[in-house]
């Protein structure tokens, strides 16, 4: 039998330090995928209608028949949440087929996106599940 027994949600991008005095302003970096500027940190977060219980609660649905059950098993994808809530630059950091169905899953939701100074931006995300096994 198999399980997830952890999922993490991590509505920011990948590696990028931010100093303490930097926590509560907007940040934006180069990204290489879509060769644009986008925010990684915002006055407010992109986030799906339902929030990241409804976005878990559809994720734990996918099938992790195709995962090696020898071990434990880190999934993650990253996308941009655009400025009419809509997702583009899909990308797979680590996961294969689950993957793929964790960005179908994503894409099904409506996203708010995020705000900085008021104003609508793009915010790359990125969306990282732990799955483990057991046996019984």
């Amino acid at each position: 039998m198999t399980f997830i027994c952890y999922i993490l949600l991590q509505l920011f991008s990948i590696s990028l330090v931010v100093s303490p005095a930097d926590q509560n302003r907007c940040n934006k970096i180069f990204d290489t995928v879509s060769q644009r500027t986008v925010y990684i940190t915002a006055d407010t977060k992109a986030v799906n209608e339902g929030g990241n219980a409804a976005l878990e609660k559809r994720l734990s649905g996918i099938a992790m028949d195709s995962i090696d059950a020898s071990q434990s098993s880190d999934i993650i994808i990253d996308f941009i949440v655009e400025t009419d809530g809509s997702i583009s630059n899909e990308r797979i950091i680590k996961g294969g087929r689950i993957a793929k169905e964790m960005i179908s899953v994503s894409k099904s939701f409506k996203w708010i996106p995020g705000i900085c100074n008021g104003k609508k931006v793009a915010m790359l995300h990125q969306v990282k599940t732990t799955v483990c096994f057991s046996e019984n």
